[in-house]
């Protein structure tokens, strides 16, 4: 068998990676309807650290390459992997988190994108 060739997953695997998206999705749900209680993304990261214990997850992020936090977050012109910070959010800062997890052995990874402080957004591309 060639190094490429898919793997299928069985069936046990796929129910795996089907909870743990829905875990990685709730603890993204409840970082979206806190990040208006936090100043700045490394607050917003150690509220993700106390969600992964609450969901008995581990973080697939923190440790990898002596990484040290559960999530990246992207603010505004940062595409992907931004590095939690004490930099304050500003209103209308768009956030975006990632967030890896381990759950029983399979790693999910799951993003979300929203923006600080307004809870409606209006999806008008010609704002953007």
């Amino acid at each position: 068998m060639s190094s490429n060739a898919i793997v299928l997953k069985s069936k046990h695997q796929v129910s795996q990676m089907r909870e743990g998206g829905k875990i990685a999705h709730s603890i993204l749900l409840e970082l979206v309807d806190h990040l208006d209680s936090f100043e700045n993304s490394l607050e917003l990261d150690k509220f993700a650290e106390v969600l992964l214990k609450k969901y008995n997850v581990f973080s697939a992020f923190k440790g990898l390459y002596d990484y040290k936090y559960v999530t990246c977050i992207s603010i505004n012109d940062v595409i992907i992997h931004g590095i939690p910070s004490t930099k304050s959010f500003e209103l209308g800062d768009l956030v975006k988190i990632d967030i890896g997890i381990i759950f029983n052995q399979v790693y999910i990874d799951h993003a979300v994108t929203c923006i600080y402080r307004e809870k409606h957004i209006d999806f008008d591309s010609s704002k953007f």
